[in-house]
């Protein structure tokens, strides 16, 4: 990505809020900084903690010693201590060090986790005593008594908050928010997410609210004792990550009251937010929360060391860490010393922080097209952009869809403005300015005028601007808008889903703006880069009717890749990656009450034809059965015109289900059948069956003269067939000039086309790109058409697959789906529906589909 967005720059110095790096001419070029390397940099580049510390290295005693006494670990300690117990009117509270933010929030789910397990043991003995006293006198009580105790048997609950961030190792990522972390990694915890509204804490507590039996001996009966067995609660005071939000006092306070009301422990995850990044010590406020955990780390370090630091509440936990926690690399002088004079500099002289907030707010008001939010706190800022103003295009979309198009404007940004801004993970349009201490009106002028100058090309959609520095743009060239449907991803109910992907470059280069500037090459290599990042997503909807004047919606779900890319990612192994992608598309359709769902070109590859996809309510189609209708009724069209009762037929890619069903359905009209396969007839076991089965179906199908059959697997058997059929998986030509006779007849039912351009521009050929079809006229219409760049057709025509999935959509044919393998049986039932919705065969031509 960051070589996609040509963020792949070496900087070699920096200072302060800058960063130095050559360009290609070997001059510097200055940049201003406010990522502050995500909260790391507060004290600034190369500060002056860095510098001494640095200086004074070959000087300091050896660095990992562990089992030593380290006076300045001491001397942190007691330092951050005393800090905490400033800071929250609380005394006896203990540190421990870690190198990383996530491995202290692992600790601290693990001082959690740990207390709960002691409080469980006691449940646990108080549940073996109980059942002891009663089974003396009410033993009729035992099973009762076992059943409230039955909350032992599940594991602990970690609650977080919607939103939240606390780094990705394994638990760490149990209390993520973001599910794009996640995928494919279960969960090490059992966890719970919270929405930030006190109701809604509140009714989580409450699911988990429960009582459990003990036997007071002095009443000689069964009392009640309640309790709420979740093991922490953990929190980021302001979600970094999620756009830097501030979690409301309302809410935290509501936190507190269920802290002291069940003991729950709370953890405060402060990494990135902590430390005087907003001004104070700790940004969770005392009067709103005070935790029994705190983790701190990134500023910690000054810019040079890596440590974390947890501080806890001994009377809460009574628990050495020294049995459960160990890190090589923390613990270490270097890391001390820096985090000692870190701690010191703004203990002794505070710095007088610039009003970032305020001046961005002042500043966003002259852009309220562009700026939806400021938000944050002191040095902890975030610029949120208004997505309706940005994701403008079928480009912008390419890279919204990839959660990138943040990493876009941060492009333009630094090339055009050396400004080095980035979004946070997981509110992508949300800008973190995270300066250091020593910003200032200079360079706060320096961000204005960049985000200025950003606005005034979006405003005109100055695309050298925007794209000159990472795509070649021609003069003139314009992007096409993107619809209101697409850009809001508006998806209908009651709608028949068309899955579906541009058949290749030229057709993905008509939908994504500008790209078809960059070489083949080039482009095949960046589509094959975040293939797996992408997903199915709305790319056109629309209405259609049938002849009845019946309307209903179409979506068409899609994702910008070749044919070629997705016979790429076959090639590589990806086929099950690619059907749980093509499942998530199915069970949304599904979620939204699709009448129908049609699998499109490698859609239907992919999944088997489909046989890999589950639908539980919607219908299923991969919509070969029209295809195969629609090419066996173009070619005995062609051979009427023709007056040809009989043909030498050959078929390319009788392999698959597609042809062997031509193949047929078409044995009545040909003297002699061709069957073309890839591998070798005379040593393929499947070449032997597949032969076989279209012998037996020809027969089975009472053709009054069963044709003769060749079989080979050279495409220049083709050479002496009356009519070629093209029906293969390949994703580009496999039929050239010299292997067709002159007068033949080419039906090309493959998409992208089998048939290679100087066969197509022949003129004594009849070439017939198969497989389309009309669409109905309603009675209040002259021709329908379906307006949209995915779609390569002119008024009042479509794919056949798409007017199967269609047709069935009209047809409301619940509880059947047409997937698997095809049958004569079955394409005649598909054509009979079809044609009953007002579909039919569509025009034959010879040039090739955009």
């Amino acid at each position: 990505m960051l070589q996609m967005f040509g963020l792949d720059i070496h900087y070699m110095d920096g200072r302060g809020d800058y960063l130095t790096h050559l360009d290609e001419l070997g001059k510097k070029i200055q940049v201003l900084d406010v990522v502050g390397s995500y909260g790391i940099n507060l004290c600034g580049h190369k500060n002056e903690i860095v510098r001494n510390a640095i200086a004074r290295l070959s000087g300091f005693p050896p660095n990992f010693i562990q089992g030593s006494r380290n006076p300045e670990k001491e001397k942190l300690f007691a330092r951050l201590e005393n800090l905490m117990e400033q800071h929250t009117g609380k005394k006896n509270w203990k540190t421990e060090l870690a190198n990383t933010g996530t491995e202290i929030v692992e600790l601290a789910l693990k001082l959690a986790l740990r207390r709960t397990h002691a409080k469980r043991v006691q449940w646990r003995q108080e549940k073996v005593r109980t059942l002891s006293l009663a089974k003396k006198v009410l033993p009729e009580e035992c099973d009762n008594i076992c059943q409230t105790y039955n909350f032992l048997d599940e594991m602990p609950v970690i609650l977080y908050l919607k939103g939240g961030f606390h780094g990705k190792t394994l638990g760490s990522l149990s209390a993520m928010s973001n599910p794009q972390y996640k995928q494919g990694i279960q969960s090490a915890l059992r966890s719970v997410e919270v929405e930030v509204e006190p109701a809604f804490l509140e009714k989580t507590i409450e699911q988990f609210e429960t009582h459990y039996l003990v036997y007071n001996s002095k009443t000689g009966t069964l009392q009640k004792k309640r309790c709420c067995p979740i093991a922490a609660i953990i929190l980021e005071p302001i979600q970094g990550e999620n756009g830097v939000q501030i979690v409301p006092s309302e809410f935290l306070r509501g936190v507190s009251k269920i802290q002291k009301q069940w003991g729950i422990p709370v953890i405060s995850d402060e990494v990135q937010c902590g430390l005087y990044r907003t001004g104070r010590f700790s940004a969770l406020h005392p009067d709103d929360l005070v935790a029994d955990i705190y983790c701190f780390g990134k500023s910690l370090g000054a810019g040079l060391a890596k440590i974390s630091a947890l501080c806890y509440q001994y009377a809460t936990f009574e628990d050495d860490v020294y049995g459960f926690h160990s890190s090589s690399f923390s613990e270490d002088t270097l890391g001390c010393v820096v985090a000692n004079n870190f701690l010191h500099k703004f203990e002794s002289s505070p710095p007088a922080y610039f009003p970032l907030k305020q001046q961005l707010k002042n500043f966003a008001v002259q852009f309220p097209k562009f700026i939806k939010e400021i938000r944050g706190s002191g040095l902890m800022v975030a610029i949120e952009l208004n997505k309706e103003a940005i994701h403008t295009s079928f480009l912008a979309k390419f890279f919204y869809d990839l959660n990138v198009l943040g990493y876009l404007i941060s492009s333009v940004l630094l090339h055009r403005e050396k400004i080095r801004i980035f979004p946070t993970l997981s509110a992508p349009l949300s800008f973190r300015v995270q300066p250091s201490i020593h910003f200032s009106h200079k360079e706060f002028d320096w961000l204005c005028k960049g985000l200025t100058r950003l606005f005034s090309a979006l405003e005109n959609n100055d695309l050298d601007h925007l794209f000159g520095h990472l795509l070649p743009i021609e003069p003139g060239v314009l992007t096409k808008p993107l619809p209101e449907g697409v850009q809001q991803s508006i998806f209908p109910e009651q709608a028949a889903v068309f899955i579906c992907h541009p058949i290749d470059l030229p057709h993905l280069s008509h939908i994504v703006d500008l790209v078809g500037s960059l070489p083949d090459e080039k482009l095949n290599a960046m589509l094959d880069e975040v293939r797996e990042e992408q997903e199915f997503t709305v790319y056109h909807t629309d209405v259609l009717q049938n002849t009845a004047g019946d309307k209903m919606p179409v979506v068409f779900l899609g994702i910008p890749l070749t044919s070629a890319s997705f016979f790429r990612a076959l090639r590589e192994g990806k086929r099950s990656i690619w059907i749980e992608k093509i499942q998530r598309a199915v069970d949304w359709a599904n979620i939204r009450n699709a009448r129908s769902i049609g699998l499109g070109q490698y859609t239907s590859i992919i999944t088997g034809n489909g046989q890999y996809i589950h639908s539980p309510t919607s219908v299923l189609t991969t919509g070969n059965a029209y295809t195969v209708g629609l090419a066996v009724q173009a070619v005995q069209q062609v051979m009427n015109e023709r007056q040809m009762d009989t043909a030498h037929i050959c078929v390319v890619g009788a392999g698959g289900n597609i042809a062997s069903v031509i193949s047929t359905m078409l044995a009545n009209r040909c003297h002699t059948l061709t069957l073309i396969f890839r591998q070798n007839p005379e040593t393929s076991s499947h070449v032997k069956e597949k032969v076989r089965t279209i012998q037996e179906e020809i027969k089975n199908a009472n053709v009054a003269k069963s044709p003769l059959i060749v079989v080979s697997n050279t495409i220049s058997a083709a050479s002496q067939a009356d009519i070629v059929i093209l029906s293969t998986n390949q994703p580009g030509a496999v039929l050239y000039s010299e292997h067709v006779k002159n007068g033949a007849i080419v039906l090309d039912v493959s998409v992208p086309p089998n048939a290679s351009d100087d066969l197509r521009a022949r003129n004594d050929i009849t070439y017939i790109n198969g497989g389309i079809a009309s669409l109905p006229l309603p009675p209040n219409l002259s021709k329908q058409f379906l307006n949209s760049v995915i779609l390569p057709f002119g008024p009042g025509e479509c794919f056949a697959c798409m007017a199967e999935t269609f047709a069935l959509g009209f047809a409301n044919n619940q509880n059947q789906n047409f997937t698997g393998d095809l049958s004569q049986q079955t394409v005649e039932h598909i054509i009979q529906i079809a044609e009953s919705q007002g579909f039919g065969l569509g025009r034959m031509k010879t040039e090739v589909s955009l």
